[in-house]
């Protein structure tokens, strides 16, 4: 036990630091050490705030975790049938939260990468809108280029 404390808290470390590093690759197409790296620049200086999410995350899988090892050892003695059936129930609600659980950290992270952007003053939060077309026939007209509505052109050459 000893062992695995500096280990854990090298992982909790790495995690900190790397907290952005998947919405880094998305929105700035980088992989690799830079996305690491880059994610470590963004969360300098609001690493509590990553290490508190983290603990949140880790604490909630902890205990959906622990719920499910306790609910199997509670159903041993049970005819073979009900087993089967709590097992698939159990196994169904405990991916569903854990799916909802990675789902939620995911935004989470994507929205505290915007933030650590907007406070490097790399990005203005709700700078300038783009005008959206009305209708599925209007050309709309961004930086003086004018894109023509996709959906009217598939619906030409769906008619044909």
């Amino acid at each position: 036990m000893a062992t695995a404390i500096p280990f854990i808290l090298v992982l909790i470390y790495l995690q900190v630091n790397w907290a952005l590093a998947s919405a880094v690759v998305v929105a700035e197409s980088t992989w690799g050490f830079e996305a690491l790296k880059r994610s470590k620049i963004l969360v300098k200086g609001r690493r509590g705030l990553a290490l508190f999410l983290c603990l949140v995350f880790m604490f909630w899988y902890v205990v959906l975790e622990k719920s499910t090892t306790s609910t199997s050892l509670l159903v041993t003695d049970e005819p073979k049938c009900l087993f089967l059936f709590v097992m698939a129930v159990q196994i169904v609600v405990t991916s569903s939260f854990k799916s909802m659980f990675m789902l939620f950290q995911m935004v989470l992270n994507t929205v505290i990468y915007v933030y650590c952007k907007a406070i490097l003053d790399e990005e203005k939060i709700g700078g300038e809108y783009v005008r959206l077309a009305v209708d599925d026939h209007e050309n709309v007209a961004y930086d003086g280029v004018v894109y023509v509505n996709s959906v009217s052109k598939l619906d030409a050459f769906c008619e044909v």
